[in-house]
């Protein structure tokens, strides 16, 4: 069998044994795809007749379910958003294709991150910490520094909109829960399995501490 189609079907398999969590169902079909470049992709499928988002099952692998959740969120952001006539948009805006690269890119980004947050705030820090260790610049989208930027101020503004009280973590790490831990790193791995130590992960900004919500919306 080719290389090329026997990977998409081992990561399938990854994902039902639990080694690859998938943190976040886009509301469209999740189609492998070996030789895409980037982690993701919207696009229209001919044969299933509708929009789907196209992964790259190794680079998912490689940068983990929570940065693989974003991307996806990202993309079927674009079609949300109506950006899938990037010609018609062009055209009816009268607008350079730079100028609508960035208009589009900041839409979807901004769905990302007001769909992803009230269902799990670590898919949005796993990104931050991504794109910050990330020595790459992706020219296809905003330039790194401006994501970072928005990113922060976007989450410091649901934050501010959302009321929290504070409580002791609960993970087994802490030796009061009484199941594993279940965070993940960004290559999928459970962690804190058997770590005596107060958890320092970007979700818990208050170090051993974890953000409950009042009144959830």
């Amino acid at each position: 069998m080719n290389p090329a189609r026997l990977f998409p079907l081992l990561f399938l398999l990854l994902l039902n044994s639990g080694a690859f969590a998938q943190k976040w169902l886009p509301p469209a079909p999740l189609v492998a795809n070996a030789s895409l470049k980037d982690i993701a992709r919207v696009a229209h499928s001919d044969s299933l007749k509708t929009v789907v988002i196209e992964y790259n099952p190794e680079l998912a692998l490689k940068v983990g379910p929570f940065v693989t959740a974003y991307y996806q969120a990202h993309e079927y952001g674009h079609f949300h958003r109506g950006h899938m006539n990037k010609g018609k948009l062009k055209k009816e805006n009268h607008l350079t294709i730079a100028q609508l690269n960035t208009i589009m890119e900041i839409a979807a980004d901004k769905y990302a991150i007001e769909t992803l947050y009230p269902q799990d705030k670590t898919i949005l820090l796993a990104m931050l910490d991504y794109l910050r260790k990330s020595e790459e610049e992706d020219l296809t989208n905003l330039a790194k520094l401006e994501r970072i930027k928005m990113l922060e101020y976007r989450i410091a503004q649901l934050d501010a909109e959302s009321n929290y009280y504070l409580e002791a973590c609960r993970h087994f790490a802490h030796r009061s829960d009484p199941w594993p831990c279940s965070h993940m790193t960004r290559e999928g791995k459970t962690l804190h399995e058997s770590d005596p130590a107060n958890c320092t992960h970007l979700v818990h900004p208050q170090g051993d501490k974890v953000m409950r919500t009042v009144n959830p919306r």
